[in-house]
């Protein structure tokens, strides 16, 4: 009898159990409609989405915040993209879709016009040339209707990592890549890793931002020359330890100066760019639909 009893038990506890295992996915699956919306189409591309890019979330909570950003951001691409007619160009989905415009520019604005605005160029013989008075390209009227030097004179393309503001490590390592396939004819990706660890100074601070003519000042400084990517790779961290001077592969190039194009001057860079790749700040502002 006693037998019998605790077998019924077990079977009323076994089929509670099994009832409130139900009953809280049935809720869970009530939860998630009301987090993620109705819309199964872009919940699905979230997901298509999130396995092309590797994106893994610490909780559900961070997903539904990062869907929730993806969603606005397509949205407002699709919607830009609608009077496609009206502009150059179209937007699309890429890797940063589940960040925010904030987010993006806390990333990938690491240079603050405000507090550098340079005025003088340098050499290696560390003679300032004015820019106002000297630039070499100034005396030159015929320039081509186009001009892209992608098809020849630049690497493929590199990524700086999500939480590295080293933009300013890339743009001076591109330009001086071109430049150096200009005068050389050989196309050599070189180490921006190098300008993070040892390029460092009061206005240069690795993967917390930096300037491209102080990156210049240190490749001119450092007996002219960068170690190549293979043998300097990038980590899109702070090492903080350089390990230039025991680089096998520096002396790749070699880089005797340079100049700032004349600010505000869009003929001036027009000059510039048809000669040979140039560094180029852009700010990146919020979006607008228009």
């Amino acid at each position: 009898m006693a037998l019998l009893i605790i077998n019924q038990g077990q079977t009323i506890c076994l089929a509670f159990l099994l009832v409130f295992i139900l009953a809280f996915c049935s809720s869970q699956t009530s939860c998630s409609r009301q987090l993620y919306g109705e819309d199964k189409i872009m919940l699905q591309r979230f997901e298509e989405w999130m396995a092309k890019h590797g994106r893994v979330y610490r909780d559900a909570q961070e997903k539904e915040l990062r869907y929730k950003i993806f969603t606005s951001n397509v949205e407002f691409i699709e919607a830009f993209n609608k009077n496609k007619d009206q502009r150059e160009y179209t937007l699309s989905i890429n890797k940063f879709a589940d960040r925010t415009n904030e987010e993006l520019q806390a990333m990938r604005n690491g240079y603050n016009v405000r507090q550098h605005l340079s005025k003088e160029a340098i050499t290696s013989n560390s003679k300032k040339i004015s820019p106002n008075t000297f630039f070499r390209y100034e005396n030159i009227t015929e320039v081509p209707p186009s001009c892209d030097w992608s098809t020849s004179a630049v690497t493929p393309v590199k990524n700086q990592g999500y939480y590295c503001g080293s933009c300013w490590a890339f743009a001076t390592v591109a330009t001086v890549e071109g430049l150096n396939y200009v005068k050389t004819g050989n196309l050599i990706s070189l180490s921006e890793q190098e300008l993070i660890d040892c390029g460092t100074s009061t206005e240069v601070n690795g993967c917390r931002g930096g300037y491209a003519d102080k990156a210049l000042e240190y490749i001119i400084q450092h007996n002219r020359t960068l170690a190549t990517e293979d043998g300097y790779p990038y980590k899109a961290v702070d090492n903080g330890i350089c390990m230039a001077d025991l680089n096998v592969s520096s002396g790749a190039i070699t880089v005797i100066g340079y100049e700032q194009v004349p600010q505000n001057n869009e003929s001036a860079l027009l000059q510039a760019v048809a000669n040979q790749p140039v560094s180029v700040y852009i700010l990146m502002q919020k979006q607008k639909s228009s």
